[in-house]
């Protein structure tokens, strides 16, 4: 399933069963697919709709934590301050 087609096909093929009924198991499913697409802020909306139905849902839970701290790191821009980890040494 690394074709980017296949998966494409498999997160809408999975929409249109959530969009008639959403459970937790779709939800993470398309999250995962999401993931594999390198589509983290959709993948992080069905995980905040999981935790919306199940707000103690383990998965959804880590998943978030996890997907928060890689975005983090892929989103900073390095030109926006020159000491973004607060390197006593920089000052």
């Amino acid at each position: 399933m690394n074709n980017i087609n296949e998966i494409q096909k498999n997160i809408d093929e999975l929409s249109q069963e959530i969009e008639q009924t959403a459970t937790v198991e779709k939800l993470i499913k398309r999250a995962a697919l999401y993931e594999q697409a390198q589509q983290p802020s959709k993948a992080m909306n069905d995980f905040l709709k999981i935790l919306e139905m199940d707000p103690e849902n383990k998965i959804a839970k880590t998943k978030m934590e996890m997907l928060k701290i890689t975005m983090h790191y892929q989103n900073r821009d390095i030109y926006a301050h020159p000491n973004l980890d607060n390197d006593p040494w920089m000052d």
